[in-house]
């Protein structure tokens, strides 16, 4: 997933190419610009598989490098996926903390595009805890035969577990 950004911003010197076998006797393989290439080149990529829609609905809550990635392979594992993204457009840090000299705005563009094009629908300045609590997000996706985990909102390791608020109390959180 991801190559045309992945080419830009991994380090792959030190990754990838640093650990590979080929470099012992010659050049290691330049995955780098290899990733770079491809993705700057969609005529060239072949359209993923997409297995049949599962009839099951997934959230997924930011559009970062790691939200859209999950939403890329949800999607193409036939699950119907609504990203939530707080901000006005997609990428996350890619597009608020990778300068444009970096990491271009229309690359990161171009994958989410090709997401939408997967299914993928983006809600956009959509905070999730002020426009919906998690639990009403399962209620609203979730059917009753489906398995429901219990609900959790982050918590530091100084502080105890809390649950995630309700639609009664969305601005604290009570002790577990």
């Amino acid at each position: 997933m991801l190559p045309a950004i992945c080419g830009r911003v991994c380090p792959q010197e030190n990754q990838c190419e640093g650990k590979c076998i080929r470099g012992k006797k010659s050049e290691p393989v330049a995955i780098g610009q290899l990733e770079r290439f491809l993705g700057d080149r969609p005529e060239l990529a072949s359209t993923p598989k997409m297995a049949p829609k599962n009839g099951k609905k997934v959230a997924v809550v930011g559009s970062g490098p790691s939200g859209i990635t999950c939403a890329g392979e949800l999607a193409r594992n036939g699950f119907d996926v609504t990203v939530f993204e707080a901000f006005f457009t997609g990428g996350g840090v890619l597009v608020y903390g990778i300068p444009e000299f970096r990491l271009p705005k229309a690359v990161v563009k171009r994958e989410i595009d090709g997401l939408e094009d997967m299914g993928v629908k983006f809600e956009y300045n959509s905070v999730v805890g002020n426009m919906a609590t998690a639990e009403e997000l399962f209620d609203q996706a979730l059917t009753p035969s489906t398995w429901r985990p219990a609900l959790a909102c982050p918590s530091s390791s100084t502080s105890p577990a809390r649950t995630c608020p309700t639609s009664s109390s969305r601005t604290s959180t009570s002790p577990a």
